[in-house]
């Protein structure tokens, strides 16, 4: 189980992000087309446009940290 402070939101894009990019593009997107700073400790998600990849970007106190999932079968239900 995750546990989050009450402090920190999750923000899933609403359209595909290309997965090969890593934490310098994925925070490009947060900034430039969410409008947000991925420096906040906020959760920032995406996905392929298949929808059988996910990575969460999320600020530590030391720099970026990225979880990723691709599942083997089946597809994640996409927010679009």
């Amino acid at each position: 189980m995750l546990s989050l402070p009450p402090s920190v939101r999750i923000y899933v894009a609403t359209a595909p992000c290309d997965m090969r990019k890593s934490f310098d593009g994925i925070s490009l997107v947060v900034e430039r087309e969410l409008q947000l700073d991925p420096r906040s400790g906020h959760l920032y998600v995406v996905f392929n446009k298949r929808g059988d990849h996910v990575r969460i970007l999320f600020w530590d106190r030391h720099g970026y940290a990225m979880l990723a999932k691709r599942l083997e079968k089946g597809v994640f239900r996409m927010p679009w």
